[in-house]
């Protein structure tokens, strides 16, 4: 038979349905997750909270303990050092930092040292009243072998006298009387005597402080008075 003129072809639909709609969103989801996760797995993120550009997390925490500071290698800088226990004194050597040429009987400041001769000792210039003529004072500064405490003996051959005893710990004798640290208090008599004073700070120096003289046959009768300082030691 011949066909129907006029009759239209049959055509397929070419609707999407909802249910393939969402099947289609569900496939798009998965794809998204499974994406990130592999991201992240191949990339290996920072710990939670852990500091912005540090390589290791831990790193810092490890170094310094909760609550410390770090440790400044200059921390204990200019300390005291520790007691030697077997200090001696090495030198000895004059000193008058008011007089005119700063030096005061210096060739002599070695026979001040112990050496069982009471006949043997430092002596200081000839002045013209018992208080130096408005000085401070004069001295002997002792160098011990190692920075030590214990106990300087001195022996004032001339009275009537007043003597103070300084210490410093610093390597190098201060110039400056106000930088000693004075060790008790001024020790005075009207005749001579045996002295022990107790250094009961690590010293690496110490200084024998003359500040009244007692007057010297020696001298001249303008200039009568003298002080003189004899077997001087020191045990730890």
């Amino acid at each position: 038979m011949r066909p129907v003129r006029g009759a239209p072809a049959r055509r397929h639909d070419q609707r999407v349905t909802p249910s393939l709609i969402a099947v289609g969103a569900l496939v798009v989801v998965a794809l998204v997750v499974a994406s990130i996760l592999f991201i992240r797995v191949n990339r290996g993120d920072e710990a939670e909270g852990g500091p912005v550009g540090t390589d290791d997390p831990t790193a810092d925490a490890a170094a310094t303990p909760s609550g410390d500071q770090p440790t400044d290698p200059t921390d204990g800088a200019g300390e005291t050092p520790e007691p030697s226990g077997s200090a001696e004194v090495v030198s000895v050597q004059a000193w008058d930092p008011d007089g005119d040429n700063g030096t005061e009987n210096d060739a002599q400041a070695t026979l001040a040292l112990a050496d069982g001769e009471p006949s043997t000792y430092w002596a200081t210039e000839c002045y013209q009243d018992r208080y130096l003529g408005g000085k401070r004072g004069v001295g002997l500064i002792l160098t011990l072998s190692d920075p030590d405490t214990g106990t300087l003996a001195v022996t004032a051959a001339n009275a009537p006298y007043q003597l103070d005893v300084y210490a410093t710990a610093e390597p190098t004798p201060p110039t400056d009387l106000t930088a000693w640290n004075q060790l008790g208090a001024t020790r005075f008599a009207d005749a001579p005597g045996e002295l022990e004073i107790g250094v009961d700070q690590t010293a690496a120096h110490l200084l024998v402080w003359l500040k009244e003289l007692g007057p010297d046959d020696a001298c001249s009768g303008a200039n009568p008075y003298r002080g003189r300082l004899g077997e001087i030691s020191f045990r730890p």
